[in-house]
């Protein structure tokens, strides 16, 4: 597969803006870096082997990280058919800063956090993004099941309330990233991404946990 793709200086994709709506920046840094600055509507992909299907349809890539990790990160996408577009910019997210872009961030906490705001935030919803086999097989006391995929479809945001504290979490921090990016796209912003994943979350005291019916077993 062709790795070929252009190259764009981030002060110049942030200079043609009214270009920018047709892109998807794809953020392939590391998940904390992300989630302390990033481009706006950014999506958080940490892993060579993402699923692409996950990304809205109908536009064009623009990668951001280094040219290495925008080359593997292409080259693990070898059975997708890729935009008319792709691009690496070139430039780090201070440069956007200089230049006079707008950055996002992502609050993250850490499970004992979880473990504190539970008992006396009576508007926190929690989102489990895991496969729903996982999910099934154990999870936070009345947590969502929203797994990855079904995040592409607005419809799946029905389940979302504007003003509740929403709380992601997966099998670790790349995965409730990429999942708080998916969900700010769609206008949600009282977002929390879990920095550790379900397995320390399930053993930190003062997080319920419960099976499924039919998984109590």
């Amino acid at each position: 597969m062709s790795i070929d793709f252009q190259t764009i200086p981030i002060a110049t994709f942030l200079q043609q803006e009214h270009q920018t709506a047709d892109w998807v920046v794809i953020d392939l840094r590391d998940p904390m870096a992300f989630a302390a600055a990033h481009l706006p509507d950014a999506l958080c992909i940490a892993a060579e082997s993402f699923d692409v299907s996950l990304l809205p349809p109908g536009l064009h890539w623009a990668l951001m990280g280094t040219q290495e990790a925008a080359k593997a990160w292409l080259h693990a996408q070898e059975a997708a058919k890729l935009p008319a577009a792709t691009a690496w910019l070139q430039g780090d997210i201070w440069d956007w800063q200089q230049a006079g872009g707008q950055i996002s961030l992502c609050i993250t906490i850490a499970s004992d956090e979880l473990a504190m705001d539970l008992p006396h935030d009576e508007r926190i919803l929690l989102l489990d993004v895991r496969p729903e086999k996982a999910f099934d097989e154990g999870h936070v006391r009345d947590a969502i099941s929203l797994p990855l995929a079904s995040l592409i479809d607005p419809g799946s945001m029905a389940l979302l309330e504007e003003d509740c504290n929403i709380y992601i979490y997966g099998t670790g921090a790349a995965e409730a990233l990429l999942a708080a990016s998916l969900i700010k796209r769609q206008g949600y912003h009282n977002l929390r991404a879990l920095e550790e994943g379900w397995e320390v979350i399930r053993s930190q005291p003062g997080i319920p946990v419960e099976k499924s019916a039919g998984h109590l077993n």
